[in-house]
């Protein structure tokens, strides 16, 4: 298992660093370099990484929603004032009270499982 997290901290640390050179974000050198080492490409990293893949890729959201956060500046969203706060609140209100009921419902008649339309 250490191994195979060693792997995929050195070969996203050496794709972030090559797409910062090209001038480009890290961020998207180091998903291109995850798509690489994964299943779908090379097929690289050991089974047990594999097996607790969903709870890195949460880890990772977190990481980076968490460095996004930081990054924001408090002087600058207090002067906008209630837009700020229409815009971040507002989409997450009505993704939770109209979208996820309609998926969850959907899924409850097994509409769309075949396709995987609930996930």
């Amino acid at each position: 298992m250490l191994h195979g997290v060693l792997i995929v901290l050195a070969v996203g640390f050496l794709a972030g660093e090559v797409a910062s050179r090209l001038r480009l974000p890290r961020l998207i050198g180091m998903l291109i370099a995850g798509i690489a080492i994964g299943l779908s490409v090379l097929d690289v990293l050991p089974q047990p990484v594999l097996d607790s893949s969903s709870e890195i890729r949460l880890f990772t959201l977190l990481v980076i929603l968490l460095k996004a956060g930081l990054g924001l500046d408090k002087k600058k969203i207090l002067a906008q004032g209630s837009v700020a706060i229409r815009l971040g609140f507002r989409p997450g209100v009505i993704e939770a009270a109209v979208i996820v009921p309609v998926v969850l419902r959907r899924k409850a008649h097994g509409l769309g499982v075949k396709k995987a339309f609930p996930t």
